[in-house]
């Protein structure tokens, strides 16, 4: 199967992010790791607020480095490039990812703010928020793939996801179900004495303020969520990465040949080793067009 040009269903887009990811776990956890360690830092100097802003910031720019990785692997096969991923980051190219999740992330404010706001007002700023998370969702890639930068790249993303809406929103909640899932096993593996059961005669905002101010509920959430971004946000990546060249090879929205170009410009020409074990390009007859 050649990953920029399969065209998936939604259980085969599940199945193939989870067969690449397992092919390819050590070098994509490692990656997830290398992004992870400058919110780190700052979470062991106490600035809290701006861990998570941080946090969030690389767990978009994760996508992007997913999508370059797909590439080679197509093209170059061999391990999954994170040594050079992390190489091409030393540029340019990280600023420009910054910049697309810095707009994600004001999409977010944007949504957080509009919960504070008077109803209706909330009611439809929650709502573009929320339809914004499927309509932008492919940014990342577009810009590492397309090299399209900023705004234009969120527009690129809405004009993939528009006629497949349905689709892309499965995918993601479906992704993001899965993460809350994990959270709460790691939560209840951290802290299997605490009762998270609400208490019906207790107003639900004192009590989940009650256990957010527990200092070992805050322990728990905080390593709980570490740990997810570290194991399983490299797959929910690959799903954005794997659905978004799905879509733009059914709109015929790159060629491969500019796609080869591109990775042997990143990465160099395919080495020997990996020439005898390679994940070869399909052309479809007729070629791509």
């Amino acid at each position: 199967m050649n990953p920029l040009t399969h065209s998936h269903s939604f259980l085969s887009l599940f199945v193939s992010s989870f067969r690449l990811y397992r092919k390819h776990f050590l070098p994509m956890v490692l990656l997830t790791g290398v992004l992870l360690i400058p919110s780190m830092l700052l979470s062991i100097g106490g600035l809290i607020e701006t861990e998570s802003v941080l946090f969030m910031l690389m767990m978009h720019i994760l996508e992007g480095a997913i999508a370059l990785g797909v590439v080679v692997l197509a093209f170059q096969g061999g391990a999954f490039p994170t040594l050079g991923i992390l190489n091409i980051f030393r540029s340019r190219v990280f600023f420009g990812a910054m910049h697309i999740a810095v707009l994600q992330y004001m999409l977010f404010l944007f949504g957080v703010i509009g919960m504070t706001l008077p109803f209706p007002i909330n009611v439809m700023m929650v709502s573009l928020w929320l339809f914004s998370l499927f309509a932008f969702s492919l940014a990342q890639p577009v810009y590492m793939v397309e090299q399209v930068r900023g705004l234009p790249a969120l527009a690129r993303s809405f004009q993939l996801v528009r006629t497949k809406l349905s689709r892309v929103s499965g995918v993601i909640v479906t992704s993001t179900a899965l993460q809350f899932l994990l959270m709460w096993v790691l939560l209840q593996a951290f802290l299997p004495e605490l009762d998270f059961e609400l208490n019906p005669d207790s107003a639900l905002e004192v009590q989940i303020i009650g256990l957010i101010q527990n200092e070992e509920v805050k322990q728990a959430i905080h390593w709980a969520k570490y740990l997810t971004a570290l194991f399983f946000f490299p797959f929910a990546a690959l799903l954005s990465v794997l659905l978004y060249f799905d879509l733009a090879h059914q709109e015929s929205g790159f060629q491969l040949e500019q796609l080869e170009q591109l990775s042997q410009r990143w990465f160099g020409p395919p080495s020997q080793a990996s020439q005898t074990d390679p994940e070869p390009p399909e052309h479809p007859e007729g070629g791509e067009q």
